[in-house]
């Protein structure tokens, strides 16, 4: 993975890039966790543990452990997460890390490539979504 220059991705795999980072900075990305239960998101894959998919980091219900959901009125900070949940043909919504207030670092689906955006905290990249942003607390 690399922040600073332009690594494509195949695949639409933020939740993979978020994992991946936060295992390599020495924090649980919430593993283990079913990512096919009862095979109702790939009914031709059998149960898959993995990281958490976009959609369930955007679902303020659905535990991660030692992951707490940011009340509204709490200020996003460097290495939370941010995500919604939309049902798209090929993923669950769209996850990244905060970087610093404004900003956060992803996949791009449509680029195919890490990029740094203003994901989470501008509208128009979140179709109006709500946002959900989720940080570390190890409980």
């Amino acid at each position: 993975w690399s922040v600073t220059g332009v690594q494509t991705c195949a695949l639409p795999i933020c939740n993979v890039f978020c994992g991946e980072i936060l295992k390599q900075a020495g924090i649980s990305p919430g593993t283990p966790n079913i990512i096919n239960p009862k095979r109702a998101l790939l009914p031709w894959v059998g149960k898959k543990y993995g990281f958490p998919l976009a959609g369930q980091w955007a679902d303020p219900y659905y535990h991660i452990p030692g992951w707490e959901v940011l009340r509204t009125n709490e200020t996003p900070r460097r290495g939370d997460i941010a995500a919604y949940s939309f049902n798209y043909s090929d993923a669950s919504g769209h996850v990244a890390i905060v970087l610093k207030s404004g900003y956060t670092v992803g996949t791009s689906g449509s680029q195919r490539q890490i990029a740094k955006t203003d994901f989470g905290f501008n509208p128009d990249r979140s179709n109006n979504l709500p946002i959900i942003f989720r940080r570390f607390t190890g409980k």
